[in-house]
C-alpha cells in the first residue's frame, strides 16, 4: 500500500510541474516574438542596403527604382559622375553633368551626357580618345551622387535637396524641415522628368521619390 501511496504522489508532482512549465515555455516563446517596431527597423536598415547591392549587382531589383538603376539609369543635369580612364590620372575624376547635358574633360572637351546610360556615356568617350590621343583607352563611369530634388510650398524650408536611396514623401518633408501650418497634408504633387517619362503624381506619405522630382505641397484653406 504504501509503494503504490508513493507511487500515485509521484505521479501527480509530475503532472503538477508540467502544468506549471507549460505557460512559462508560452512565455518565453511569446516574448521571442519580435515587436513592430523592431520589424519596421529591421526592414528599413534592409531597404537602405539593397540600393548599394542593386549597383554592385549582388541582389535583383524589386522595386520601380532599383529596376531602372539595374537596367539602365539615363544621365541627367546635376548627376555627378566618377569617370576612371586607365593609366591617365589628368584625365579621371568627378564630373558634374551641366545645364546644358553636357561634361568637360581634357583633350576631348565636352561630351554630350544627357539621357545616356553609364555604360553608353563609357562607350562614348574610349571612342573619343580614340581619334588621336589614347591607342587603347580603358574608360569606366560610375554614378558618384544622383541629381537633387526640389521641395516647394508649404514647407518651412523649401529648395533643392540632395537625393538618397530609399526617400519618400515623408521623408522628403522631414529634410525640409517638416510642413507649415498652412500645408494641406492630403495635397501633395510630383513633377516627375524621369527616363523620359514625364508626369504628374498626386502623392501620399509613402510615395518613393526619383532623382530630380518636383515635389509641391499645396496650402489649405480654413
Amino acid at each position: 500500500m504504501s509503494m503504490k501511496f508513493l507511487s500515485m504522489r509521484i505521479v501527480i508532482l509530475t503532472m503538477a510541474l508540467g502544468i506549471l512549465v507549460l505557460p512559462m515555455g508560452m512565455l518565453s516563446y511569446a516574448g521571442a516574438e519580435p515587436k513592430a517596431s523592431e520589424v519596421q527597423h529591421d526592414a528599413a536598415l534592409r531597404a537602405d542596403f539593397k540600393f548599394l547591392k542593386v549597383l554592385e549587382g549582388r541582389i535583383s531589383a524589386e522595386d520601380s527604382f532599383a529596376k531602372v538603376v539595374t537596367h539602365g539609369y539615363r544621365l541627367a543635369t546635376d548627376d555627378v559622375l566618377n569617370i576612371r580612364v586607365y593609366n591617365e590620372a589628368q584625365l579621371s575624376g568627378e564630373y558634374r553633368v551641366d545645364a546644358m547635358g553636357k561634361i568637360l574633360m581634357p583633350l576631348i572637351g565636352g561630351v554630350d551626357v544627357m539621357a545616356k546610360t553609364a555604360a553608353e556615356l563609357s562607350a562614348e568617350i574610349e571612342m573619343k580618345l580614340k581619334e588621336g590621343y589614347l591607342r587603347r583607352p580603358s574608360v569606366s563611369v560610375e554614378i558618384a551622387s544622383f541629381r537633387p530634388y526640389y521641395l516647394m510650398g508649404e514647407v518651412r524650408t523649401p529648395g533643392h535637396f540632395s537625393y538618397a536611396y530609399g526617400l519618400n514623401v515623408i521623408k522628403a518633408v522631414a529634410m525640409a524641415g517638416g510642413y507649415t501650418y498652412r500645408a494641406n497634408q492630403k495635397k501633395v504633387y510630383i513633377k516627375r522628368d524621369f527616363n523620359g517619362m514625364k508626369e504628374i503624381i498626386e502623392a501620399h506619405a509613402d510615395t518613393v521619390i526619383y532623382p530630380g522630382d518636383v515635389i509641391t505641397v499645396k496650402e489649405r484653406f480654413f
